[in-house]
This record gives C-alpha cells, sequence and structure tokens, in this order.
C-alpha cells in the first residue's frame, strides 16, 4: 500500500513537472483527453521499463 502511494506520488510529480510549461496539449483539449493521455502514457513507460527488467534479470539467471 505503501509502495502504491509513493510510485502514484512520483508520476504525478513527474507528468507534472514535464508537462507544466511544455505546452504539450492543443488549447482545446478535453480535460478526460489529458487523464486518458497521462494514463496511457504511464502505462506504455511501465510495461516497457518491466520488460527490460525483465529481459536484464534473465541474463543473470
Amino acid at each position: 500500500m505503501k509502495n502504491k502511494f509513493i510510485n502514484s506520488e512520483i508520476w504525478s510529480l513527474t507528468i507534472g513537472g514535464a508537462f507544466q510549461r511544455a505546452n504539450v496539449y492543443k488549447p482545446d483539449v478535453l480535460e478526460k483527453d489529458k487523464k486518458d493521455f497521462k494514463f496511457m502514457l504511464k502505462t506504455n513507460i511501465e510495461l516497457h521499463l518491466f520488460s527490460r527488467r525483465n529481459d536484464a534479470m534473465s541474463l543473470y539467471i
């Protein structure tokens, strides 16, 4: 539970910091679309990192 909270906070701060002044979205983008984009971005990165970690771990097994 604690790790889930920390992971969520790290993602919130990372995305917030990266997108804060970068004008990532067009002005007319809906909040729902922004939320969906952030979720898909987070999911994609986590899946990519997880697969890379598994590949690296298989070298040591």
